[in-house]
């Protein structure tokens, strides 16, 4: 048998990353703008943003560390 464990939270996954991403695009204003880490992100920036119909645009910051930041424009 197996124990039951109670009140273990669930790790956050992509699907949670992707919520805490569109939650702080819908929050943006014109001309805000954010880091994200990992450039690998950018393909989410772009759905989310066609999704809730805002313009962004992203530059690579470092990439080395493949650190983008994205702005909202409209």
């Amino acid at each position: 048998m197996f124990e039951i464990e109670k009140n273990v939270p669930i790790p956050v996954g992509a699907a949670g990353k992707k919520r805490k991403l569109r939650l702080t695009m819908e929050q943006m204003e014109v001309g805000d703008s954010f880091l994200i880490k990992e450039k690998r992100h950018r393909q989410q920036v772009h759905q989310i943003a066609k999704k809730i119909g805002i313009g962004y645009a992203t530059r690579t910051i470092c990439k080395d560390s493949g650190q983008v930041r994205v702005w909202r424009t409209k």
